[in-house]
């Protein structure tokens, strides 16, 4: 479910509105983002897991995953939103090498370097917003949303 992107700033692209929640949820960007580095990559398996993203199978579903990308430079904004109030919690910034059509090269390992957290309290009230709890939140929601186990910095 990968969706263009230009230059993979922290916001979304503008979706068409939908009246079904299920069909589609419109995230709204991070608006007060913190950010770190993270030194990791996942496959190229991982990536393709990202890009089909997840989509909330009824209503009581919290999160979903959805992936936009790439820019030039190979670089996907891969989003872990809350589904009840669509606003972007954690996003975090993964590069694959591409070949000559834009598509990632299936040989290369992905490499994952920046993740990015909402720190308003209105979108996301958390005590513990730390690099490293927002990652370990990062590794939860990917494993159960998508079925990527995000390693720990290298």
């Amino acid at each position: 479910m990968g969706s263009s992107q230009g230059s993979l700033d922290i916001s979304t692209d503008e979706h068409d509105s939908d009246n079904a929640v299920l069909d589609r949820v419109i995230a709204h960007p991070i608006s007060k983002p913190a950010q770190a580095s993270w030194d990791s990559t996942i496959s190229h398996e991982d990536l393709q897991k990202f890009l089909e993203g997840s989509r909330p199978s009824d209503m009581d579903d919290k999160w979903l995953c959805e992936t936009f990308g790439p820019n030039r430079e190979g670089e996907y904004l891969v989003h872990f939103t809350r589904t009840w109030t669509s606003f972007t919690i954690i996003a975090i910034r993964v590069q694959a090498e591409l070949n000559e059509d834009c598509e990632p090269l299936p040989d290369k390992p992905v490499r994952v370097h920046e993740i990015l957290w909402e720190t308003d309290r209105e979108k996301y009230n958390s005590s513990d917003s730390t690099s490293e709890s927002m990652k370990e939140m990062a590794r939860n929601l990917a494993k159960g949303l998508v079925q990527v186990k995000l390693p720990d910095s290298d």
